[in-house]
């Protein structure tokens, strides 16, 4: 006779739960286990900030073999098996074992000035051990599945893993696909969450992450205008998605690894680039505060990261006086007004075109292969 029960799993701390797998109790990866795509180690570390800034996490799912005894879907013997939740399991555990370690842009929000960025779990107890502790002690909810019955595992599975939001707003950011996924774990960046100035209230802090991973997963600039963003996304869905509506080219296996390996390329490449520019600007900076430019901005520290660490706000903020004052002066004396300044204020009225990204580019890098910072007091 079948038998199917959900019910919430008595509370364990993270460091039991550890335990158990360390011990051999829990399946990490059972034959009913869909195999995801692996996260990278900024998403990993980004779920650690989320736990040490007192973040909520979705609830995790787990068969329960203690109270299925002789289940057939046991069949590594173990009293524990992940139905959801394989991917923020082995995050919390890695990080546990130092495999990676807290971004570079991790803050703690409640004492922003404590410096934890880059440090991996040793090093975390080691100099603070009350925050570590916080992180062992954290207690996630999860779900015991108690049943007998494989395709009861496999729909609840499926139905945790298929829902996306109805909101109409969200229509690109929210649809499924790797694509998709990029685009939320940018906006999820400190970058985007405390450095940005712009309205985000109609999701244009969506649609800014979409066009640097359009332009990183392109390898350079290209237009990133919305149907460019919609066809990014969903050509992404329906590659990975099985039954999407949108029709592509059919692929052999070697030329899908090799998409795949774009994809995460275009993720890692995006967030680790935001992670570094994060140290460069002031929260909500007024540099920051219309999304036309951020685009240039960030393919300028990409492919010069040695020529603008340490002086890009110094840069970008006298870049801007001299446009602001070309400006200005082409209002009385035009004959007067730098014309490659005047160039680039034309050029920034159209953002999204390949040719306005390209010409202000290389007007930002010469101006940048120039620019002398001030010296600092000591």
């Amino acid at each position: 006779m079948n038998y199917f029960k959900v019910e919430q799993h008595e509370s364990l701390s993270l460091r039991r739960w550890a335990a158990l797998n360390e011990e051999g109790l829990l399946d990490l990866s059972p034959s009913y286990q869909r195999r995801g795509n692996l996260w990278s180690d900024w998403k990993k570390a980004h779920l650690i900030d989320t736990v040490l800034n007192n973040f909520d996490v979705p609830k995790l799912y787990v068969a329960d073999f203690t109270k299925a005894s002789g289940s057939n879907l046991n069949t590594s013997k173990k009293p524990y098996s992940i139905v959801d939740g394989k991917q923020r399991f082995g995050a919390f555990f890695g990080f546990f074992k130092d495999e990676f370690p807290l971004n570079m842009s991790f803050v703690l929000d409640e004492n922003p000035k404590l410096n934890l960025a880059g440090l991996v779990f040793s090093d975390l107890k080691r100099k603070h051990p009350s925050i570590a502790a916080r992180l062992e002690n954290y207690t996630p909810t999860v779900m015991s599945i108690v049943t007998n019955d494989d395709l009861k595992i496999t729909e609840l599975f499926t139905r945790l893993n298929s829902g996306v939001s109805a909101n109409a707003a969200e229509r690109r950011n929210a649809m499924p696909g790797p694509a998709s996924e990029i685009i939320r774990l940018i906006t999820a960046s400190r970058f985007f969450m405390h450095k940005i100035r712009f309205n985000v209230l109609r999701m244009q802090e969506h649609n800014l992450a979409a066009k640097l991973a359009l332009i990183e997963f392109k390898g350079g600039f290209t237009d990133i205008k919305a149907k460019n963003l919609d066809q990014f996304v969903e050509q992404a869905a329906a590659y990975f998605v099985p039954g999407f509506k949108k029709r592509v080219p059919t692929l052999d296996e070697d030329a899908i690894e090799q998409l795949k390996k774009k994809y995460s390329d275009t993720e890692q490449n995006v967030l680790k680039t935001l992670d570094l520019m994060t140290a460069e600007f002031l929260d909500r900076d007024s540099l920051l505060s219309t999304q036309g430019n951020i685009p240039v901005y960030y393919w300028l520290y990409r492919n010069h990261q040695k020529e603008c660490a340490g002086i890009l706000r110094e840069f970008l903020e006298e870049f801007t006086g001299k446009v602001k004052i070309a400006l200005q002066t082409s209002k009385s004396s035009p004959e007067d007004a730098d014309p490659e300044l005047m160039n680039y204020y034309t050029m920034s009225r159209t953002t999204n075109d390949q040719q306005s990204l390209r010409g202000r580019y290389d007007i930002l890098l010469r101006h940048l292969r120039s620019f002398k910072p001030k010296e600092k007091l000591i």
